[in-house]
């Protein structure tokens, strides 16, 4: 294992490729780039999985993993659609089939005990082809947890171990309602910021507290945090965001109640959060970087993952440590892998990490182990302050060397 101590040139497809500080002519803004995808320590040993495909299908997407290993996703069928899948990387992954009358589905969670959600096209006598969330267990295999009375359409995003799912319901409009269903499959409407407006629950603790957006009585899209089971008004509350009635959602919380979203800044950038009870919410992006940041999951040890978009174009699954900052998953393994990891979705205590890219050409779900151990601490990793003051540095070091040209 060598550090990476070469910047980089951009190849003609714009992929970073190693080469030496004296071939490298970039503008600010691809500078900053190639800091971002090259900076820290190559890790050989740092190996990615591929999730795989299904037969005849070129690619797939990992939306979440358990704490088993096991993770979920979507494969893309030999003539159109998607199909729910699992696996663990190393096998070829299963299918999970359709509800009945579907052609498509796609696996958005799972809990310990392998129960699997997420949506399916099913056949609903009155209304035809439609959406509908779904829960698959080994024992009764793929079941529709129906929706809303008078709803026509519904999707689960994530279970948890104690059995609550969450999602959303939605109607002939477009528009969405935050919902969740107990243990027992009885489904109940979250009472959101406004009567009126969309919503949508991504996530669940043990604790039945759920995260997710919902849009206020102003019509803008806020952070929520809602408790499974309890009906006072107080039940559902608006996390807030870096301004006061700034566009927010939420999109992970752990058994803590840590909770990672992304929120618009006072500049109407998209930053991702890390909100700690009684901590506030922090913005977790790089400072002086340019781009958006989506946090989409946090662990029990209140790690983040999730994504980067960077400003000329294309995106970078991250991952995020109170100590370490902000990394680029692509600086932990080997660059000549075939990898380029776009998207995190999920993290599990382990620090076994799922989301999507591209392998080879293709898109492909990943799994990769970003922790040594259960517990231990973080592989090694730069801190932001040394992965972007050194991109500063090299950005006043090149414009010094164009001043003295031009002199």
């Amino acid at each position: 294992m060598e550090p990476r101590s070469q910047v980089c040139i951009l190849s003609g497809g714009g992929v970073p490729v190693p080469g030496t500080i004296g071939r490298c002519r970039p503008k600010p803004v691809l500078a900053w780039l190639c800091l971002l995808l090259t900076a820290g320590i190559a890790r050989a040993d740092v190996i990615v999985l591929d999730f795989g495909t299904l037969p005849f299908g070129s690619g797939s997407r990992a939306y979440a993993i358990n704490g088993e290993g096991l993770a979920v996703g979507e494969g893309d069928q030999a003539f159109a659609g998607t199909r729910a899948m699992s696996g663990s990387g190393s096998a070829a992954p299963t299918a999970l089939g359709v509800l009945p009358g579907g052609y498509t589905s796609q696996a958005r969670g799972i809990n310990s005990r392998g129960t699997i959600v997420g949506r399916s096209q099913t056949y609903v006598a009155g209304f035809g082809m439609t959406n509908r969330a779904f829960m698959s267990q080994e024992a009764t295999g793929m079941t529709d947890l129906g929706t809303l009375a008078g709803w026509v359409s519904s999707e689960a995003r994530a279970v948890s171990d104690s059995g609550f799912i969450v999602g959303s319901a939605g109607n002939l409009l477009g528009g969405s309602r935050a919902v969740y269903w107990n243990p027992d499959s009885t489904i109940q409407e979250i009472r959101g910021l406004s009567s009126r407006g969309s919503s949508l629950a991504n996530d669940v603790n043990d604790k039945g507290q759920i995260v997710g957006w919902s849009e206020n009585v102003s019509g803008v899209r806020r952070a929520f945090l809602s408790q499974a089971g309890s009906t006072a008004p107080s039940a559902t509350r608006d996390l807030g965001g870096f301004t006061p009635n700034g566009w927010s959602e939420a999109n992970g919380i752990n058994n803590r109640g840590d909770v990672t979203g992304s929120a618009q800044t006072a500049n109407g950038q998209i930053h991702a959060f890390f909100l700690s009870d009684g901590q506030g919410m922090l913005d977790i992006h790089p400072q002086g970087l340019g781009g958006s940041s989506y946090g989409m999951d946090v662990s029990s040890q209140g790690e983040v993952v999730g994504r980067l978009d960077l400003l000329g174009g294309g995106s970078r699954a991250v991952y995020w440590t109170k100590s370490g900052g902000m990394i680029d998953l692509n600086t932990l393994i080997d660059p000549k892998a075939g990898w380029i990891l776009q998207s995190a979705m999920a993290i599990n205590h382990l620090g076994q990490v799922v989301g999507y890219g591209t392998y080879q050409g293709r898109t492909r779900g990943f799994i990769m182990q970003v922790r040594t151990g259960g517990q231990g601490s973080a592989v090694p990793e730069p801190s932001a302050v040394v992965l972007f003051g050194t991109g500063a540095l090299l950005l006043f070091g090149l414009s010094r060397l164009r001043r003295a040209r031009r002199i």
